[in-house]
């Protein structure tokens, strides 16, 4: 890390930075919106499909447990009877929790998804950013010699860093300085003219 320059700005141009930074994430975001729901979708149509089911199975416990109550068994019978009801309710119980169960994993799984999402925006956006200022960074730097060699004013070699785009302009530049400080046109300033 030594002689690395610490970023000090991290919008350089924000009006070209944050456009750039929006169109990276909203293919992403459009995707992960329509993924979700359609997961989410498909995920509730299968608990209606399972809720009618289990109220199926648990309106037939129920049916079963009152015509138990209802009829009249002989004394032996009354037992089993006692053990099968015991039984019909420990089921009916267990279905009931089973199936809240599975609606709670289901809403987790909802919250975890929409938390992914989140993440994968931010981490989008953080690339994108960190991207940008391969475009930005030589495009601020190539203006600004640019101003300057317009004015006269030497300045230092045009140069860009190894990952950054536009190093063919930059190139073009430094030629363009280096040929302006053949010609001794470079380093007079307007306001010295004055003097």
């Amino acid at each position: 890390m030594k002689g690395r320059i610490l970023r000090r700005k991290y919008l350089i141009h924000p009006s070209s930075q944050l456009k750039y930074i929006a169109m990276s994430i909203l293919p992403t975001l459009l995707v992960s919106i329509f993924g979700i729901y359609f997961l989410v979708r498909s995920g509730e149509f299968i608990f209606l499909i399972e809720k009618e089911q289990f109220s199926a199975g648990t309106s037939s416990i129920d049916l079963t447990i009152q015509q138990l109550e209802r009829e009249a068994y002989p004394r032996e019978a009354v037992t089993k009877i006692k053990v099968l009801k015991s039984d019909l309710l420990s089921l009916r119980s267990l279905l009931d929790t089973s199936y809240y169960d599975a609606v709670k994993k289901w809403n987790d799984t909802k919250s975890a998804m929409i938390l992914i999402l989140a993440a994968v925006i931010v981490f989008s956006a953080v690339l994108s950013l960190l991207y940008s200022h391969r475009i930005a960074g030589p495009i601020f730097r190539l203006r600004r010699s640019i101003d300057m060699l317009s004015q006269g004013q030497d300045i230092p070699p045009v140069h860009v860093r190894r990952y950054d785009e536009f190093k063919e302009l930059a190139e073009s530049v430094e030629q363009l300085r280096e040929t302006l400080k053949k010609k001794g046109i470079l380093g007079w300033r307007e306001d010295s003219s004055h003097r």
